[in-house]
């Protein structure tokens, strides 16, 4: 092949008829012969010869990937989405191989013919699917809704394994702040969120893998014990500690909130002496706006806490940020069985 680079296609022929006399089932000197005559313009004869190398079998670089490039020519996205496929179950994931298949990608019947080869089965999904740094805009569009054609193949696999496909595009979106079709393509998988509001009010998510930045995602300051559990009654929920006094971050998440007044409600079991005081951050994440913290005690049995705070509309999306604070002296257990949100 490199003497076809070279531009010594009549070389290349020599050698490949040469070849094919000695071994007349050489699938590579077949492909070298397509070619060759692929590259002198007539398209009749190099679909003869890779029809043959065809033949012999389908993990072959050129042959594949000549018949899958014939195939989106020729508007055939059922071949190039089998061609394709063939070519990655192979093992092939260079640059051309991942062209081809984002071409494929971008056009809206090729993108069904795609999913129909890479679910449930295929090796390479999470692979491709995991990709997503150098795509272009149209190309993560097109990556979007590859997802929620997944999302919506019935039983095909458990929902937890198509949110995890979907988390690297989900975070790609957000950080280009295409925060709406990050959050509609999040609320495609469950376990399902409200489409504005703060999403798992029980925090049960924090006791498995981050999914993305509209789900809860544990803080990492160290002295911080954190534990997702029952409590001392018995509730589901945070259980908070810490030897040393300070702040720490308990967990992150990016909410929607719809302009208004808005209350916080902090519901929980902490012993009535706990002096311990949970703090709320909200940044906005398209203009900057910043709402004033909140600072609330630990919620007991005898009452949650509540707060209330005002969205003007200037921001929709918001980085949301809890913590926890103990001040010198009182290291008394915190436990949070809930958070919720609502507009007034």
């Amino acid at each position: 092949m490199q003497c076809l680079g070279d531009g010594e296609i009549r070389k290349a022929q020599d050698l490949a008829l040469t070849a094919l006399k000695r071994q007349p089932m050489n699938q590579m000197a077949m492909a070298v012969l397509g070619s060759a005559e692929d590259l002198k313009g007539d398209r009749q004869k190099a679909d003869a010869w890779f029809r043959s190398a065809s033949a012999l079998g389908h993990r072959d670089y050129t042959v594949e990937t000549y018949w899958a490039q014939r195939s989106l020519e020729r508007g055939d996205l059922v071949g190039a989405a089998a061609h394709i496929d063939a070519l990655l179950r192979a093992g092939w994931k260079g640059d051309p191989v991942k062209d081809l298949a984002l071409q494929l990608e971008n056009i809206p019947a090729g993108r069904m013919q795609l999913v129909r080869v890479m679910i449930p089965t295929s090796p390479w999904a999470v692979g491709y699917l995991s990709t997503v740094s150098d795509l272009t805009p149209s190309q993560l569009a097109a990556r979007r809704d590859t997802l929620l054609l997944i999302a919506d193949v019935p039983a095909a696999l458990i929902e937890s394994e198509k949110l995890r496909l979907a988390v690297p595009t989900i975070e790609a979106l957000y950080r280009a702040k295409r925060f709406e079709e990050a959050l509609s393509l999040r609320n495609k998988f469950p376990p399902f969120g409200p489409p504005a509001g703060i999403r798992d009010p029980l925090f049960k998510g924090l006791a498995s893998e981050p999914t993305g930045p509209f789900d809860w995602k544990r803080g990492n300051d160290a002295g911080l014990d954190l534990q997702v559990g029952k409590g001392s009654a018995g509730q589901s929920g945070l259980i908070l500690s810490a030897v040393d006094p300070g702040r720490y971050i308990v967990a992150t998440q990016t909410v929607r909130l719809l302009p208004g007044t808005h209350q916080l409600v902090l519901a929980g079991r902490s012993p009535s002496d706990a002096k311990a005081v949970l703090v709320v951050k909200m940044e906005g994440l398209e203009n900057g706006e910043k709402l004033n913290p909140l600072s609330m005690r630990a919620p007991n049995e005898d009452a949650p806490s509540k707060a209330g705070f005002a969205v003007s509309g200037k921001d929709r999306y918001f980085r949301m940020v809890l913590s926890v604070e103990w001040s010198d002296g009182d290291a008394t257990p915190v436990e949070v069985s809930s958070i919720s949100e609502n507009v007034q």
